[in-house]
């Protein structure tokens, strides 16, 4: 009876260690309001091969973009436990330019279903991405 319920304990934790996120599964699509202006933004992050990345943000409220709806894209490379900025390009709705982006780190928080955005250089707010979906 003992060794039954030791390999249906097996079986169990098996289960749900296959259902927890690893430190470096960032695919997925993200939502956030940013603390400053109350705008949603929201994040998708996708493989790019070589461990890098691809995102894309999309809000209605960009700083870059004089506060109008404005999106950037570009790669994101690991560093440590984070993923930072490697090339980004900002648009903006309402205008042809944009001001030149500062560049950002992600890391995820003590739940891997939420992402902390910290700015690279600058005094942009930080703020967190909480996952929506992982497709």
């Amino acid at each position: 009876m003992i060794s039954r319920l030791s390999a249906v304990a097996v079986v169990v934790s098996g289960f749900v260690g296959v259902a927890a996120y690893a430190d470096d599964d960032w695919n997925g699509l993200y939502a956030g309001i940013h603390p400053g202006n109350g705008s949603l933004a929201h994040l998708s992050i996708v493989p790019a091969g070589a461990g890098t990345y691809e995102f894309l943000v999309s809000t209605e409220r960009l700083s870059l973009c004089g506060g109008g709806p404005g999106w950037a894209a570009g790669t994101l490379a690991p560093s440590g436990r984070a993923l930072e900025v490697q090339e980004e390009t900002v648009s903006c709705a309402d205008s042809p330019e944009a001001t030149t982006p500062p560049g950002f780190r992600l890391t995820f928080t003590a739940d891997d279903d939420i992402l902390l955005i910290e700015p690279l250089t600058g005094d942009s707010a930080s703020f967190h991405f909480h996952r929506i979906s992982d497709d």
